[in-house]
């Protein structure tokens, strides 16, 4: 998009994919009709179609697979030999429709979502209203955004416990160290009994004044470091210390007023100085990140975990997100409030505008598609305080209403449902525990500021969930070209495979076979061009294996080369828990029904067939794969076989003969 323009996906009836030859503050991608005169007529020289992608897109990636997609062409086509020309990969069931010179593409079910579109027109079959042919294809890219798999039914909401840590200074916070202790930036002397104020440490019953209040605090990515700012007479100080909270050293820095702080890995600490954000490392050296203008008086600014990314919006200018490292931006669409990093750094999630309704975005840092939910939401609320917790797999909120009361809630990643909530009012500045079974907040009670620790209910920390959400979280990782945050989702030592930079990830299946231990497939893919019309991909296996009941972490990575991809229907997810007993199996392509019996089986893992049920959804191009057998398909593994006997409805096969194996689970929460 322009600058000044949004990118942000509108309401349903805004095309998908505008195009025009007249020119827009949009951006334009040149696409060339070279015309071939036919014997006897005369020639025609090469004209220039200028490309617009609509302003309700989140960028050429992240088209809403709802939408349909509008073609207008700089001079009269020929109606029915360009639709015969028509070739739509991956292939789906379209109704084409004329207004003029403008064709409009409207899928049966809507395209398929995060996928990388190509669609075709052969210039061997259109012609132009005069009869001459077309010297080579028209060609038309784009990718659609992530969207929300149906699962299983929801469940009421559970409550949120809070208790209360300590009286403290409107504005404060707490963050919670890698052994448990809390950290309060302005607590008050009173609670207890105890009579201890400033920068506190609590640990268990104890309270243990650490220095004065101070304005900022972070703790690193990896946990083993804090660091606060210090202001006196004197001059400001950037203070660090260990995961406990124990002081170790300060840094005299000349720091802005109200600006943040922020670790680099365990390096340096970022801060805002002269107007420009800056890092300190450990023996007082000072570098400029940026030289783009920052007033923390004014401006939001929030530094992602890790410190490779950070957030700027100025004043009520639309926000961006600063990659450090390259120094290019990409825009936060209709931004409602300050977004949120995961704690790894891979994943940025922010509350979006829709007219009078509020989503949920997740994308990974660095730019990549966005996925886009509605929150649960009545009109005149508003969301503040987003935080997505250590596995990103839960996020919580605050919502104010139109009366001024306020909730704080707990929401399933990526779905965004609410799973649980508490009444008693909202809570600022949410910062988690590293285990993610607790946060805290800043609340206001009857008497006054209060910092309140906030349990996660058990029931609502699942391995799976947890597991899912770390998978996603390397994949966003690995989008952004983010080796940071890959290595922070791994175990010590493990090895990384170094890739190109990739445009989108798709996590097919998460295997979790036996406790702590976990398999994941994924396939990443390099989005096609104009220039190179073909989708390149590769899929790996991730390894899991979560200890003593913490996060999930990478142990291992395969990496397959990447190749082109075969036409022809793609697997895009395997589910064997939304239905119990049963596999479910999306793909990328409108399915040939007649095919599917031939084309898919059920077998226990290197043993007989199992009789199943086949059903084909249309709409979410699923296949579900039901025994008949009492029990489903029994307790152990089940190898799913996919055969060359499916097709598309363009009537192209399956690229080749793959085998599944996954084991069905209960239904998750």
């Amino acid at each position: 998009p322009a600058p000044g323009r949004s990118a942000g996906r509108a309401p349903r009836r805004v095309p998908l994919l505008g195009w025009s030859a007249i020119g827009a503050a949009a951006a334009l991608a040149a696409v060339l009709i070279v015309l071939r005169g036919l014997p006897g007529t005369p020639s025609v020289g090469v004209e220039q179609v200028a490309a617009q992608v609509d302003a309700g897109v989140l960028g050429p990636n992240s088209a809403d697979p709802s939408d349909a997609l509008t073609l207008r062409f700089s001079r009269p086509l020929d109606r029915t030999t360009v639709n015969s020309a028509l070739r739509l990969s991956p292939a789906a069931a379209y109704t084409p429709s004329w207004n003029g010179d403008t064709l409009t593409i409207t899928p049966a079910h809507g395209f398929a979502p995060n996928a990388a579109y190509v669609l075709t027109i052969d210039h061997h079959v259109a012609r132009t209203a005069s009869g001459e042919g077309l010297a080579s294809d028209v060609r038309v890219v784009f990718g659609t955004a992530p969207a929300i798999q149906a699962g299983p039914a929801r469940q009421a909401p559970q409550n949120l416990g809070r208790t209360v840590l300590a009286p403290a200074e409107d504005g404060s916070e707490a963050v919670v160290t890698r052994n448990g202790s809390v950290l309060l930036t302005a607590a008050q002397a009173g609670h207890g009994g105890t009579d201890v104020s400033g920068l506190v440490r609590m640990s268990g019953d104890t309270a243990t004044r650490l220095s004065a209040a101070t304005p900022a605090i972070c703790v690193s990515r990896s946990g083993r470091s804090v660091a606060f700012l210090s202001r006196s007479s004197a001059g400001s100080q950037i203070v660090l210390a260990d995961a406990t909270g124990a002081l170790q050293s300060q840094i005299s820095v000349d720091a802005d007023p109200a600006g943040p702080i922020g670790w680099i890995d365990d390096d340096a600490v970022t801060f805002v100085a002269g107007g420009r954000l800056r890092a300190v490392d450990r023996s007082g050296h000072v570098t400029t990140l940026s030289d783009q203008p920052v007033d923390p008086r004014h401006d939001t600014v929030v530094v992602a975990p890790g410190g490779r990314y950070v957030y700027l919006a100025h004043g009520t200018d639309p926000g961006v997100v600063l990659d450090l490292h390259t120094q290019q931006t990409h825009p936060l669409t209709q931004t409602a409030g300050p977004p949120s990093f995961s704690p790894d750094g891979s994943t940025v999630a922010w509350a979006e505008r829709h007219g009078n309704t509020l989503h949920l975005d997740t994308a990974p840092a660095g730019g990549g598609p966005t996925l886009s939910v509605p929150l649960d939401l009545k009109a005149g609320d508003t969301v503040s305080d987003l935080s997505l917790s250590p596995d990103a797999s839960m996020l919580t909120y605050s919502v104010t209403h139109a009366d001024r009361s306020g909730v704080l809630r707990l929401a399933a990643l990526p779905s965004a449902v609410t799973i649980a909530e508490s009444s008693a009012g909202t809570g600022e500045s949410p910062n988690w525990a590293p285990t993610g079974r607790m946060f805290t907040v800043l609340a206001h009670g009857s008497s006054g500021p209060q910092i309140q620790a906030v349990e996660v209910p058990s029931m609502l920390q699942t391995p799976s969930s947890a597991t899912q959400a770390i998978t996603q979280a390397f994949a966003n990782a690995q989008i952004s070209g983010d080796a940071g945050a890959q290595q922070a989702l791994a175990a010590p030592g493990v090895s990384l495979p170094a890739i190109a930079r990739i445009s989108r990830a798709t996590v097919l299946w998460v295997d979790q076979r036996e406790p702590g231990t976990a398999t994941a497939q994924v396939r990443l893919g390099m989005d096609p061009t104009t220039a190179d019309p073909v989708s390149h991909q590769a899929e790996e296996t991730l390894t899991l294996r979560t200890t003593d009941g913490g996060i999930p972490r990478i142990t291992a990575v395969d990496l397959r080369p990447f190749a082109p991809a075969a036409p022809g229907p793609e697997l895009t997810r395997v589910d064997t828990t939304t239905v119990v007993g049963a596999v479910l199996l999306a793909f990328d392509s409108d399915l040939d029904p007649r095919t599917i019996p031939a084309g898919l089986a059920l077998f226990a893992h290197g043993g007989s067939q199992i009789p199943a049920t086949v059903a084909y959804d249309a709409g979410t191009r699923t296949v579900t794969l039901q025994p008949v057998m009492p029990g489903g398909a029994g307790t152990g593994p089940v190898d799913v076989v996919i055969t060359t006997a499916l097709r598309d409805v363009s009537h192209t096969p399956a690229a080749g003969a793959r085998t599944v194996t996954v084991q069905p689970g209960p239904v998750g929460p």
